[in-house]
């Protein structure tokens, strides 16, 4: 599924949670941030419930194009060794690091 808004904050954060278990529940496995330009905490709040509801369903979940401060925000909150091996960063973003 891949997020249509050009944030996930916490003003948007109810209603992305309730799409985003639909489609987890409907056996979507990707979830794809390209969009994506704002990101705080409730972006990566929303990520590990989408993550935790894909295995759920016996699931392989894939997170494509994640924003560099989510990943920052991740290390910060000590998720992001759980959530790593499910996600991507962006091309453009990795390559400057």
């Amino acid at each position: 599924m891949k997020i249509t808004a050009d944030k996930v904050t916490r003003g948007n954060a109810r209603a992305l949670k309730e799409t985003l278990m639909q489609a987890a529940a409907g056996g979507e496995t990707v979830l794809d941030f390209a969009t994506v330009a704002e990101a705080d905490s409730s972006a990566v709040a929303l990520t590990l419930s989408w993550v935790r509801a894909v295995q759920a369903k016996g699931g392989t979940p894939q997170v494509l194009n994640v924003p560099a401060k989510m990943v920052s925000l991740m290390r910060l909150y000590g998720v992001w060794d759980l959530l790593k091996g499910f996600c991507s960063q962006r091309a453009s973003e990795t390559a400057a690091k």
